[in-house]
């Protein structure tokens, strides 16, 4: 029996465990990788931070640009008004001695055109030709639309028989691009 008591002896022991790791054990990080993590940090906090700069450069400079568009087209306004209301007193007596020749019982030509005129066009000379009852009217628009919108209300006045732009050219002016045109116009004659 002892015998047998020897045998199931072993079973009672207990093996020796045995030490496999296959997964090694980290090492704490080096001063020199924290010092790397910090500088990686600091790297991409200041690139959004200038990002974030950048950004709010980006919308005052877009404010800024349409606060100075705004004016200039406030200005252009201004002074095209300025430019209607201001007549030398030479070109004031031309124009007055122009309208009594223009006068005509029936017909007061200056104010047909006046009555046609907006802000985006700006005459500058009316001439009367051969016949008369012809003008040739030049001028400035701000777009090759406004031009041809002017001799389109012109022409639907009743007392104008006939009205259109003969020819225009672009040019700069300042930092605008605007339409200088000639306009032949004719009118009827009183009944």
């Amino acid at each position: 029996m002892k015998k047998r008591l020897n045998r199931l002896a072993w079973l009672d022991t207990q093996p020796a465990t045995i030490a496999l790791d296959f997964i090694p054990q980290r090492s704490q990080p080096s001063l020199l990788g924290w010092l790397l993590l910090a500088a990686g940090l600091l790297a991409t906090s200041a690139i959004l931070l200038e990002y974030r700069d950048l950004g709010e450069q980006l919308r005052n400079t877009e404010v800024r640009l349409a606060r100075e568009t705004r004016h200039l087209e406030r200005s252009r306004a201004l002074m095209l008004a300025q430019q209607r209301e201001k007549l030398p007193e030479s070109e004031l007596k031309t124009a007055t001695q122009l309208a009594q020749r223009l006068h005509n019982r029936n017909l007061d030509v200056l104010a047909e055109i006046e009555a046609a005129g907006n802000e985006d066009v700006a005459l500058l000379s009316l001439v009367q030709t051969a016949g008369k009852t012809q003008l040739k009217l030049t001028g400035e628009a701000r777009s090759l639309d406004a031009a041809f919108a002017f001799a389109r209300r012109l022409a639907a006045r009743p007392s104008i028989r006939r009205a259109q732009v003969d020819s225009y050219e672009f040019k700069p002016s300042g930092s605008v691009e605007i339409v200088a045109f000639t306009l032949g116009a004719s009118w009827k004659t009183g009944q």
